[in-house]
């Protein structure tokens, strides 16, 4: 699968990093069909009017949801999601809530209104979804912002490429998944009017800051990769209130990062480019050729106990 692509849009922009953002990625594999959560925090400036993601395949609007207003549903949701302590509190403004650390706000969470917030547009043999900021009049300059929402399309199988063994004599099939995630790899993309287009439209080195990139999965499925930053077991209790799955599975998170590690923001200083490459296997017994293989034997024993009889009676 070719790869993302994000940036920002903004006639007055500058060459000077004025608007930070990170973002973060959650794919979830153990329900189908997948499920892919977006999330975006990124320092306000007035210059900035868009923020814009390439899908390389087909969305639509009736395949987004704002999940703005779920993970501020609870202040337990909120920071278990964000890993973090805060309190929360309704703002003035429609839409946004203030998120604080000791007092302080930190970012504002926004509630997307999918019809007015967010076009949708197949081009570029993908999609190019593009949260619109430019007559948002109510937000903050200079303040961090924070959007997440949900894809939910069967296209987000092409995420996952899957090779499974089905040799139909082996008890043990084996499916092998691969997940090559690439953000803003501009050899990946495959679509030169799709490059062109971004690199009249971006801020110099995008800006980007820090890449969170985490792959759910059934806790039966080993993943293989060598840049994984860490892995935990999802609480119960808490995510059934921010995404349905069967309760009685283990649900593992497995964590790939990569960040700028200066605390000061510097122009010089972005992520160019993100992959995580992983494999997870699934293996599962092929109750056909086990019952084939204990079917076989019953006779075997059969056929030799017959035998048996007729030598013996022919002594």
């Amino acid at each position: 699968m070719s790869g993302l692509a994000v940036w920002c849009e903004g006639k007055e922009l500058d060459q000077s990093c004025a608007c930070p953002y990170e973002m973060h990625f959650n794919l979830w594999t153990n329900i189908k069909p997948y499920v892919l959560d977006i999330g975006i925090k990124v320092k306000y400036v007035k210059e900035l009017q868009n923020l814009c993601l390439y899908f390389p395949f087909k969305l639509s609007k009736d395949s987004i949801t704002d999940l703005g207003k779920t993970i501020t549903s609870s202040k337990l949701l909120l920071n278990t999601v964000f890993n973090e302590y805060y309190t929360k509190e309704e703002d003035a403004e429609p839409k946004q809530i203030a998120i604080r650390d000791n007092g302080a706000t930190v970012f504002y969470v926004y509630q997307l209104d999918i019809n007015n917030d967010i076009d949708v547009s197949n081009k570029y043999n993908g999609t190019i979804l593009t949260i619109k900021l430019s007559d948002r009049k109510n937000l903050k300059e200079e303040q961090m912002y924070y959007f997440r929402f949900r894809c939910s399309a069967l296209n987000l199988n092409k995420i996952v490429e899957k090779r499974t063994n089905l040799n139909l004599l082996n008890a043990l099939l084996i499916e092998n998944d691969f997940i090559d995630f690439r953000l803003n790899d501009w050899r990946s993309l495959n679509n030169d009017s799709l490059i062109e287009h971004v690199r009249n439209s971006r801020i110099k080195d995008y800006c980007l800051k820090k890449v969170n990139f985490f792959v759910m999965t059934n806790g039966s499925i080993e993943i293989i990769s060598n840049t994984k930053k860490s892995e935990r077991k999802l609480e119960k209790g808490i995510w059934e209130n921010y995404i349905q799955f069967d309760k009685n599975q283990v649900i593992l998170a497995h964590q790939w990062q990569q960040k700028i590690n200066s605390e000061q923001i510097s122009n010089a200083e972005s992520i160019e480019n993100f992959n995580a490459y992983l494999k997870f296997k699934k293996q599962w017994l092929n109750w056909a050729t086990v019952l084939g293989y204990a079917i076989l034997i019953v006779i075997i024993n059969l056929i030799s106990s017959f035998l048996s009889k007729i030598l013996l009676g022919g002594c």
